[in-house]
């Protein structure tokens, strides 16, 4: 049955919870507010257009929606094992051009991520870093957990791309990849 139909409880609402965070207490805010005063060279960007003007537009609103994060904050994070939960939302096939790795890792495709998000986040005040392969997806993946009310949702800037050009370790699959050196 469907709720087109009447089946289900359509008087359900959830309120998104406010909350005023001390920027001691959340240290990814620091870290963010340390990177935007001191930016490090592996500051990137995400896909900067599609060449499709509607598209681009979406992308900037999304860009106005979501906060970015460098490659060097989200190592920050790692090294000091802050909590946190690193969302990759690569489709399956695409995890074997590698993985980056910390201590809380969700692993939920673009397509399914409304559905799954819910029951696999609970704490809406989880800080939560997306990545896709080159930040595109992961935005508008951001945008919508934002949507969903989860309040601090941040998007790996340039996705896996990036973090690969910051020369940071990431698995392939065949190992721990620690730097990769174009060959000449």
């Amino acid at each position: 049955q469907s709720c087109a139909i009447g089946a289900c409880d359509t008087n359900i609402t959830e309120k998104p919870v406010t909350q005023t965070v001390n920027i001691d207490d959340l240290p990814v805010l620091k870290y963010m507010s340390d990177e935007e005063e001191n930016p490090t060279a592996c500051g990137q960007v995400a896909c900067a257009g599609t060449g499709y003007s509607a598209l681009d537009d979406m992308m900037a609103q999304a860009r106005r929606d979501v906060q970015e994060m460098s490659p060097a904050v989200l190592k920050k994070m790692i090294d000091n094992e802050d909590a946190f939960i690193l969302l990759d939302v690569r489709e399956v096939i695409q995890h074997a051009e590698g993985e980056i790795y910390a201590d809380e890792m969700l692993a939920i495709p673009r397509t399914n991520l409304e559905f799954e998000i819910l029951n696999a986040v609970k704490d809406r005040a989880m800080p939560i870093v997306l990545y896709s392969r080159m930040g595109a997806r992961s935005l508008f993946a951001a945008q919508s957990l934002q949507k969903l009310g989860y309040t601090h949702v941040y998007n790996l800037s340039a996705g896996l791309k990036g973090w690969v050009r910051a020369q940071y370790p990431y698995d392939n699959g065949l190992g721990t990849v620690l730097k990769v050196v174009d060959a000449q």
